[in-house]
């Protein structure tokens, strides 16, 4: 009987890859997109030489850099999102995640296939204890993609954020890896 390999980053509808140049246009868009910069912490705009510079200077050693960001793209290639593991803590063998897609491809169950492969490397690969995620109450997808996905709302933050709409609260959600 012929074994099939299904590569750890990718299924049949999404692959998770090194950010490559060719994505610098998306990663500008997603960084620069204001009505997204409430979720990001961001409140300056992000040149295309700062982001050729984070790219180039990105050991690619999780251990080392304490973070990771993936692209998220579709199976030819196009990138749609990044998503991404950062605040690493040795000790405690956790780190924080953030996922972001591109407006034309949410709520199609892209997000949702990167972040299981995101867990699946985090545990198999990363051997990492846990990852959590800080969501604002008014990020109402990315609730229900945290809740869809085995993630446990462990605490509320109220407060936690100022958003366009005024103060966020914000929910932590975590998920214990198997080791």
């Amino acid at each position: 009987m012929k074994q099939t390999y299904v590569p750890l980053l990718r299924d049949d509808s999404v692959m998770l890859r090194a950010i490559e140049p060719q994505d610098l246009e998306v990663m500008s868009l997603v960084e620069n997109d204001t009505r997204m910069w409430d979720c990001i912490d961001t409140t300056v705009p992000y040149s295309t030489f700062m982001l050729k510079e984070y790219i180039r200077h990105t050991t690619c050693n999780f251990y080392e850099d304490k973070e990771v960001r993936l692209t998220i793209a579709l199976p030819h290639g196009l990138a749609v999102g990044f998503i991404d593991l950062r605040n690493y803590e040795a000790k405690h063998q956790r780190a924080e995640l953030g996922i972001v897609m591109m407006p034309e491809y949410q709520h199609q169950g892209l997000g949702k296939r990167a972040l299981g492969l995101l867990v699946e490397y985090a545990s198999q690969v990363l051997h990492l204890h846990q990852i959590y995620a800080y969501v604002q109450n008014v990020n109402q997808p990315a609730l229900r993609l945290f809740q869809s996905s085995g993630f446990i709302h462990t605490a509320t933050l109220p407060q936690w954020t100022r958003c366009r709409e005024g103060w966020s609260d914000v929910k932590v959600f975590q998920m214990l890896l198997e080791d």
